[in-house]
């Protein structure tokens, strides 16, 4: 079976780990190419690349390495002191030194994933530069993938319209698993900085829309400032499926229950649990497919992250089972 995982970052991730395992499914991972912030936006500024962040955490979770704890360690260490160097992880500085070598950002991905015997493709939804932007329900707009992801706005403003600037081709590789994909699955992540910022390159939507694969879309299990506050589940797949122009075939939702500790976390930064109001729809998969362990953050690591997340093993049973 061939699968196509859109996105790229930590919720897919997991996804990937979860079918890895499986000799019968053969994963590409289609990666967004928005990513502005942290080390991304140094060495995209000074450099030129595109971000390199989500490609190197897809060839991890693609790996296929024996005995490889050490050779992950070094890919994912963030550096925590050091004039220029904080806040860069070890992978993407050996990323773009393999980009300057070959002189070709494609190139240095592959070189990437047969390194690490990546089973699958990591395909990069574009290899053009673009910069996603959003218009809210106040008027107020913000460009830059960064700034929408830990936006200063007023309460209840949601995002009425989403764009990039230039508009850019999406690469004809990524399309084209897209195409062939016998299911696609889409999320979990944040739903403009990630999902749809991974759809946007010209004629994805028309790939998705008309694809024959079925697509499975796998619910967040908190709210996102910015862009997914105070919505619910069933406002949340509106949009996405409006986006596309096309239903979800299959909805996976978690049930299991969050601490109340960590419920009262992310209060503190204004998010919450999302309400699961998708009723009865027979497309609905309601699992308990929460990980045991908390995400703690790196030391050296600017970005707000998520500390809940999805179990692996569990996501991948499930969605085998489609």
């Amino acid at each position: 079976m061939k699968v196509s995982v859109i996105g790229g970052g930590t919720g897919s991730s997991a996804v990937i780990n979860g079918l890895k395992s499986y000799p019968d499914i053969d994963i590409d991972v289609i990666v967004g190419m928005a990513d502005d912030g942290g080390s991304n936006a140094v060495l995209r500024d000074e450099f030129g690349l595109l971000p390199l962040s989500d490609i190197r955490k897809s060839i991890i979770a693609l790996s296929t390495l024996e005995n490889s704890d050490i050779l992950r360690s070094l890919f994912t260490y963030r550096f925590s002191e050091g004039t220029g160097l904080t806040g860069h992880t070890l992978g993407n500085l050996i990323m773009t030194a393999l980009s300057r070598i070959s002189n070709s950002e494609r190139k240095a991905v592959q070189e990437m994933c047969d390194i690490f015997q990546v089973r699958g493709r990591v395909l990069p939804i574009t290899y053009e530069n673009y910069v996603i932007s959003a218009e809210y329900d106040n008027g107020m707009i913000i460009h830059g993938e960064h700034l929408i992801d830990e936006p200063s706005i007023p309460e209840r403003t949601h995002i009425k319209r989403f764009w990039a600037e230039p508009k850019v081709s999406a690469d004809a590789e990524a399309l084209g698993s897209l195409e062939n994909a016998d299911m696609i699955i889409i999320g979990p992540g944040d739903i403009y900085t990630t999902i749809l910022a991974t759809m946007i390159p010209e004629n994805v939507y028309q790939i998705l829309r008309n694809a024959q694969g079925k697509i499975v879309y796998i619910t967040n299990i908190m709210s996102k400032i910015g862009q997914t506050r105070y919505l619910t589940q069933s406002q949340i797949v509106s949009i996405l499926e409006g986006y596309i122009g096309r239903s979800f075939d299959h909805i996976i939702v978690n049930t299991e229950t969050i601490p109340k500790h960590i419920i009262q976390y992310y209060h503190q930064s204004g998010e919450h649990l999302l309400k699961d109001d998708l009723g009865e729809d027979e497309r609905i998969i309601r699992k308990e497919i929460i990980a045991d362990e908390i995400f703690k953050k790196d030391d050296g690591d600017v970005l707000v992250r998520s500390m809940v997340r999805h179990d692996a093993d569990m996501l991948g049973g499930v969605l085998y089972k489609l």
